[in-house]
């Protein structure tokens, strides 16, 4: 995800809930950028512009009401504050392990695929060319193209999707994480990155994830996880982490980069425990952030 938006006072919540404001400067978007994306200020601010545009206009498009007409352009006329924030990847990534059952159960089929927007939607395409229905295709990340919207990359498409669900929802008496109330989340998860010091790190790095792969063969309760597009991914048994983590090299950065996640207290350190006996034998890994 490159940019998530919240608006401290939303359009339609100012008006059919009878949020009162008392001036437009108390109308303020934040945006949540992704750092784990080391996008540069150019880039970001180009990102929150084009965002911030496009959501402003769909929401008038898709909820018109002569009072949503005065409060945007109550916020045109305003400062249109703006507020700027960033949070880890890893917030999103904690949803993904226990995402696979709760989507079964709503009827749908998970189908993971190697990282990078283009390739998840060129699946999406490929999936719906041999018939097999694709609805959605979403990276990690956040990057989401959605069939009916020709698998664009339109995060502002998106938006207006989830905010026009959001009011029909409120007709309702619900809100918009009532959709996902059953979806456990894992108690706890963490993410790592190692510097590789070696000038040929690509090499480096995958002689290291081929390494992994015989390592975890002489770990109880360890199986590597089937079709798996990138790095390496082991599931854990309840004695051995309870859980799962993924070993993959950066795409763009000298970097191994792990993500743990576990059902139980304690798991983690079971598994980091594991991988440090592992990880320790490779002089040109800085593993400095290992504790």
């Amino acid at each position: 995800m490159r940019i998530c938006v919240k608006t401290k006072y939303h359009f339609y919540d100012v008006f059919k809930k009878g949020v009162k404001m008392k001036n437009p400067d108390e109308l303020i978007q934040y945006y949540i950028v992704n750092k784990d994306l080391n996008m540069s200020p150019g880039k970001i601010a180009t990102q929150v512009a084009h965002v911030a545009t496009t959501i402003a206009n769909n929401t008038l498009r898709f909820l018109p009401d002569v009072e949503y007409d005065k409060y945007l352009k109550w916020y045109y006329d305003g400062d249109q504050k703006k507020i700027i924030l960033k949070a880890k990847q890893q917030k999103l990534l904690e949803l993904i392990s226990q995402g696979f059952e709760f989507i079964k159960d709503l009827g749908g089929k998970h189908h993971r695929f190697k990282r990078g927007y283009r390739n998840v939607i060129n699946e999406g395409i490929r999936l719906n060319g041999q018939g097999e229905k694709c609805y959605l295709a979403i990276e990690t990340s956040g990057h989401a193209a959605l069939k009916e919207n020709y698998f664009l990359d339109d995060g502002a498409y998106l938006i207006s999707k989830i905010l026009v669900k959001m009011a029909k929802l409120h007709k309702q008496g619900k809100s918009i994480e009532d959709l996902i109330k059953n979806l456990k989340i894992s108690p706890e998860s963490l993410e790592l990155r190692f510097n590789i010091l070696n000038r040929n790190f690509k090499d480096y790095g995958y002689k290291i994830l081929d390494d992994l792969k015989k390592y975890i063969e002489k770990i109880n309760g360890w199986n590597e996880a089937p079709n798996n597009y990138e790095g390496v991914r082991v599931n854990c048994n309840k004695l051995n982490g309870d859980g799962w983590f993924l070993l993959r090299i950066s795409l763009h950065e000298p970097v191994l980069c792990l993500n743990i996640e576990s059902d139980s207290k304690d798991g983690i350190k079971v598994i980091m425990d594991n991988l440090k006996n592992f990880l320790i034998n490779y002089n040109e890994l800085n593993i400095s952030s290992f504790k």
